[in-house]
C-alpha cells in the first residue's frame, strides 16, 4: 500500500503516466498438442517508474511464469481415487500448508506449527499452532482443521505409507494438537512436511466433498488457486491475508510446455521465467547469461530390479555378473549428461543414509563380470528387461542392453506402456525391470516399501524373491530407531545385504534440474522434485 501511495504522489508531482500490463492468465509427459501455441500470450506484469526526462529509472515485476512439461491434475492432497505422479507438488505446497516446512538442507522449520515437542518414547508429537492463520475463503484455521486433515490424510491408503505408524490426532485446545503414533517412526517430522499433512478447511470439505474441493482448492498457503485451463496453464494469486505477509510476487502462471525446443526458446526470450524438471541436455546448450540453472540429486532412484525367483537371474553368480558388468558412468552420461550419480538404494540427501565409504560398492569390472558369468548356469537364454516406453528409463535400459550383450548375455528390452508394464511386473514376465521410483519422505525408511516382504509380496503380485528375513528385520529396526547414528548403521547393513545378494542394481539417482531468469532471486531446487515455495522468490 505504501508503494502504491508513493507511486501516486510521484505521478501527481511529475505528471508522468505510469502504465502496467498484466497476464491473466521422474518422466516426460506425452505431447498434448502444439506447445508453440499461446507461449507468448501471457506477459509478466512490468511496472516502470520514469523520470520527467523519459528515461527508465526502475523496473519491477509482480508476476512469474513457471513452466513444466507435465500437467498436474490432482489438487486435493489426499484424494481417494485420483492418482498422483507428483506433478502437482508445486501447486499443492503453495496453495496449502503443512505444520512444518522442509528446508533445502533437510532441516525442519516452523510453518503453521510455530513449535513442537516429541515425547521421550517417540509416540506423541505436540504441535503448537499459530493463531493468525486464515483459509483463502476467509475462515480462520483452527486446531479442529489440523486434526481433521491429519486424520483424513494419515488414514488414506497412500498417506498411511508416508505417515507411517499414524494412529490419530487429538485436539487439546484451540491452538494445540497432539499426534499419536502406534510405534515410533524416525522420519515423522519429514512426513509432517509432506502432502498427506497439508491442511484443508474441515467445514468446507464436509460441505462439498473431495471432488469439488479438488476443482477449487482452498488452503492457507501464500497463493490462492484462481483458475485452470487444461493443457495450458494454472493461475495462482498471492493471498492478501497470508499470515506471513503477502508474497512479493503477486501472480504465478504455471504453464504446460511439453516440447523441449519450445521450453528453451521461451526461456531465452523471457516468455517464461522458470522451467522446472528441465531437460539437462538442452540446458547445456543454452548460450545466454540471462538464464541460470541448477541440478540437485532428486528423491527418485532408478534401479535395475532383478527376478531372483526364476530365469537366468535366479542364479546369484549371474546377478553378480550383472553387478560388475554394468558401467553406471556410461548410463549417467547417456541419460543425464553426466549429472546423475548413484551407488546404493539411498540418495545422498536422505536422512538415515550411511556415510559414503562405510558401505560396499561393486565397481565396473568387465573381466570380473565374465568370471561370474562363467561360474553361473547361464547358457545363452534370453534375459528380458521391461521398462516404460518413451521415458529416460527406456534410454537407460537400452544402454544396459548394449553393455550386457558385450558381456555375452542375450539381453532384450521390452518397452511397454504403463499399464502393460505393471501387468508384466505382477505376472513376473521379466528378468529385470528398470523404472525410477520416488521416496517422498526423503528418508532411508523408503526402502521399507521397496524391499520388505509385506510390500514386495502382496496379493496377486509375483514374488521376485528380492526379500529376506534378515533384510525385513533390519528395515523394521530402522524405521523405529530414533538415534541417528544407530539408524545409519542399520541401513549400512541393509544396503550391504542387498549388494551381497545382488537383489537389484542402483543405476543412478534422478537429477532435478531447474532453469530460471537471472533476475529472479530465491529459487532453490530441492531433492523432492517440484517442491518450490513461490513466496520465497522475488524480482
Amino acid at each position: 500500500m505504501v508503494k502504491k501511495l508513493l507511486a501516486i504522489l510521484l505521478v501527481c508531482c511529475l505528471l508522468v503516466s505510469v502504465t502496467a500490463c498484466g497476464g491473466n492468465s521422474n518422466e516426460p509427459a506425452p505431447s498434448t498438442g502444439d506447445d508453440s501455441k499461446d507461449t507468448a500470450s501471457t506477459d509478466t506484469t512490468d511496472t516502470t517508474d520514469t523520470k520527467d526526462d523519459g528515461n527508465a529509472e526502475t523496473s519491477t515485476k509482480d508476476t512469474v511464469v513457471v513452466a513444466c512439461a507435465a500437467e498436474p491434475d490432482c489438487f486435493f492432497p489426499y484424494h481417494s481415487t485420483l492418482g498422483t505422479n507428483m506433478d502437482e507438488v508445486p501447486i499443492l505446497h503453495n496453495v496449502y500448508e503443512t505444520p512444518i516446512k522442509l528446508g533445502a538442507d533437510g532441516s525442519h522449520e516452523p510453518l503453521i506449527a510455530k513449535s513442537w515437542e516429541i515425547s521421550d518414547d517417540g509416540l506423541h508429537y505436540t504441535l503448537h499452532l499459530r493463531d493468525d492463520v486464515y483459509f483463502h475463503n476467509g475462515e480462520k484455521m483452527t486446531a479442529e482443521d489440523v486434526a481433521f486433515s491429519l486424520n483424513l490424510g494419515g488414514n488414506s491408503v497412500a498417506g498411511a505409507a508416508q505417515l507411517a505408524n499414524y494412529d490419530n490426532c487429538e485436539v487439546i485446545d484451540e491452538n494445540t494438537v497432539v499426534v499419536h503414533l502406534t510405534a515410533p517412526y524416525a522420519p515423522f517430522l519429514n512426513a509432517l512436511c509432506g502432502r498427506y499433512a497439508l491442511i484443508i478447511d474441515k467445514s468446507l470439505y464436509e460441505e462439498i466433498g473431495e471432488d469439488a474441493y479438488n476443482d477449487a482448492p482452498v488452503g492457507t498457503g501464500p497463493y490462492k488457486f484462481m483458475d485452470r485451463v487444461s493443457g495450458d496453464r494454472i493461475t495462482l494469486e498471492a493471498f492478501a491475508d497470508y499470515w506471513a505477509g503477502q508474497a512479493s510476487i503477486k501472480n504465478v502462471v504455471y504453464k504446460v510446455l511439453t516440447d523441449v525446443n519450445t521450453q528453451m526458446i521461451s526461456l531465452e526470450n523471457g516468455e517464461i521465467d522458470v522451467l522446472i524438471q528441465a531437460n539437462i541436455g538442452a540446458l547445456t546448450k543454452l548460450a545466454t547469461d540471462k538464464v541460470k540453472w541448477e541440478v540437485v540429486d532428486a528423491s527418485s532412484i532408478c534401479n535395475l530390479y532383478l527376478n531372483c525367483s526364476e530365469g537366468p537371474s535366479a542364479d546369484i553368480n549371474f546377478r553378480k555378473a550383472l553387478q560388475a558388468g554394468i558401467n553406471k558412468e556410461e548410463i549417467n552420461i547417456g541419460v543425464y549428461e553426466g549429472y546423475a550419480v548413484g551407488d546404493i538404494q539411498l540418495p545422498f540427501s536422505f536422512s538415515g543414509r550411511p556415510e559414503k565409504g562405510t558401505y560396499d560398492v561393486v565397481e565396473y569390472d568387465l573381466e570380473k563380470a565374465k568370471e561370474y558369468l562363467a561360474k553361473s548356469n547361464y547358457n545363452g537364454e534370453e534375459f528380458k528387461i521391461i521398462t516404460v516406453s518413451g521415458t529416460r528409463n527406456e534410454t537407460a535400459a537400452q544402454i544396459v542392453q548394449g553393455q550386457l550383450i558385450e558381456l555375452g548375455i542375450n539381453c532384450t528390452v521390452n518397452a511397454l506402456d504403463t499399464a502393460s508394464y505393471y501387468a508384466a511386473e505382477e505376472a513376473g514376465e521379466y528378468g529385470g525391470k528398470i523404472r525410477a521410483g520416488g521416496i517422498s519422505v526423503l528418508d532411508a525408511d523408503g526402502m521399507f516399501h521397496q524391499y520388505h516382504t509385506d510390500h514386495v509380496v502382496t496379493g496377486g503380485k509375483f514374488n521376485a524373491g528380492v526379500s529376506s528375513d534378515k533384510l525385513d528385520e533390519l528395515l523394521e529396526k530402522g524405521r523405529v530407531e530414533v538415534d541417528a547414528n544407530k539408524r545409519k548403521e542399520i541401513y549400512r547393513e541393509a544396503v550391504n545385504h542387498i549388494t551381497e545378494n545382488a537383489f537389484c542394481i542402483t543405476l543412478y539417482y534422478e537429477a532435478n534440474a531447474c532453469a530460471y531468469s537471472a533476475d529472479l532471486n530465491g529459487v532453490v531446487p530441492r531433492s523432492l522434485t517440484g517442491l518450490y515455495f513461490f513466496n520465497d522468490w522475488s524480482w
